[in-house]
């Protein structure tokens, strides 16, 4: 019977340091955990900067394109402007200087600007981060066996995860909407890209038209 009793709390003291083994290596995962979580969220927000800058150089490319594009239109206001006053020279050349048989050359109309989409503005912020619902209770006799600084360790842990998620959810949802802005604003920047490209087509032939038509004027 003695010796029953002897080996019956040799197996109780062995379940009492399994659990607090298994509660320390529970505590020691909660922690590692916060630290990968707040690791992430550092990575995150970087990324979330660096996201917001790329985005700021690319408007502002945008801007240059778009007053590269203006200086193009008025770049064909004086064109057109020049073609009327070498028609008004043209008609002097044919009244009080030597006559002109051969037609006037018909002005060709410039290809129409193709329309420029109008891309939705930035839309509302996706749904934020929902918290996890705190882990289930941990087995009784772990909750019974854990100390208070225990408790207090797996609390703060718990609660650095959770704010940590919510960091990282909140920068992942900016960087989501910054790279939907950045799409658009490529698309946009490609449409400007054509455009000028093209007015920059039909320049040149008004241009050479003129100075042909100038040519012409200078052998009478």
């Amino acid at each position: 019977m003695h010796k029953n009793s002897i080996k019956l709390r040799h197996n109780e003291n062995d379940i009492d340091d399994d659990l607090d083994a298994l509660i320390a290596e529970t505590i020691q995962v909660q922690e590692d955990s916060a630290d990968a979580a707040v690791r992430a969220l550092k990575t995150a927000q970087m990324t979330e900067q660096i996201a917001a800058s790329q985005l700021t150089q690319l408007k502002q490319q945008g801007e240059q394109l778009k007053a590269i594009d203006s200086k193009m239109d008025l770049m064909d206001a004086h064109s057109s402007n020049a073609g009327k006053q070498l028609g008004y020279l043209e008609k002097l050349a044919r009244n009080f200087m030597i006559p002109v048989f051969s037609k006037q050359p018909k002005q060709e109309t410039p290809p129409p600007i193709p329309e420029r989409t109008v891309f939705p503005a930035e839309g509302d912020k996706p749904p934020g981060y929902t918290p996890r619902p705190q882990p289930a209770e941990a087995h009784s006799r772990l909750v019974e066996n854990a100390t208070t600084e225990q408790h207090e360790k797996s609390k703060q842990a718990e609660s650095i995860i959770d704010q940590a998620m919510t960091g990282l959810s909140s920068a992942l949802g900016n960087i989501k909407m910054m790279a939907l802005s950045m799409e658009s604003e490529l698309i946009k920047q490609n449409e400007d890209v054509q455009s000028i490209d093209e007015k920059a087509s039909v320049q040149k032939d008004k241009v050479d038209r003129l100075n042909a038509r100038v040519g012409n004027l200078l052998k009478k």
